[in-house]
């Protein structure tokens, strides 16, 4: 079913950053479903909550295609994590890699302080491109969550983001790589663990991390956050 837009909608969209507690939400990463959009109202940062910069924000969320979907593991993940924020891109059904990459861009700029970014799917493919094209701003570090491989899934809606850079990341990367994934193979997650300079993590058969899947909160992957964050305290507390 072909999700349409409405003509408020497709007006064009300065939004980059949403920060969590606003409304923004969408469908699963590379998982189409139906779904009502909200008005683009409701994706915007009231002015009362904007700055120069994002202050205290030390976790930047990447979503993939489709952006965010209700109760999702980064929006469990962001409940622990105050001051955390999610890459709103202007688009979410028709991704456009120069779009993508420069709503990333803006809102690794507006941070306070270099970020921990945590992207899933296509978020991680977005991600390699900018740091292929430069990386401008300051990172703490990245956490890589089920890339999309779209070098193999050649999907019309996201064929310019093939080919997916190799070049090294310039800042502490993990890769979670699930085995039983079916946008990413462990091998090719392998291979671009290596190119990119990321540490593999095997997160076992987690699918592709969506919400359909029953992943729910994902406690291993908030532990590797808590790792790349270096306070060691996991988003969803000393429980896990």
């Amino acid at each position: 079913m072909t999700v349409r837009r409405s003509d408020a909608q497709a007006a064009p969209r300065r939004v980059v950053v949403a920060p969590h507690g606003s409304a923004m939400r969408g469908s699963s990463a590379l998982r189409r479903t139906t779904w009502t959009p909200l008005p683009v109202e409701r994706h915007r940062v009231r002015s009362s909550q904007r700055s120069p910069t994002m202050s205290g924000m030390t976790t930047l969320f990447v979503d993939g295609w489709f952006g965010p979907d209700p109760g999702d593991w980064q929006e469990l993940w962001a409940l622990g994590l105050p001051g955390s924020a999610r890459v709103v891109q202007d688009d979410w059904e028709r991704p456009e890699r120069g779009a993508w990459m420069a709503r990333l861009d803006e809102a690794v700029r507006q941070c306070a302080e270099p970020p921990v970014l945590v992207a899933h799917s296509l978020g991680c493919v977005t991600l390699a491109h900018w740091v292929a094209d430069g990386a401008r701003w300051p990172v703490r570090a990245a956490l890589l969550a089920t890339p999309a491989d779209v070098e193999t899934n050649r999907k019309p809606e996201i064929r310019g983001f093939d080919p997916i850079p190799r070049v090294a990341f310039p800042f502490p990367t993990i890769l979670a790589a699930s085995r039983n994934d079916s946008w990413m193979t462990p091998d090719r997650a392998r291979s671009f663990a290596r190119d990119w300079g990321a540490r593999l993590v095997d997160a076992g058969e987690v699918g592709h991390l969506t919400v359909g899947e029953g992943v729910g909160r994902w406690p291993a992957g908030a532990e590797l956050h808590a790792e790349l964050l270096g306070d060691g305290v996991s988003a969803l507390g000393p429980s896990t």
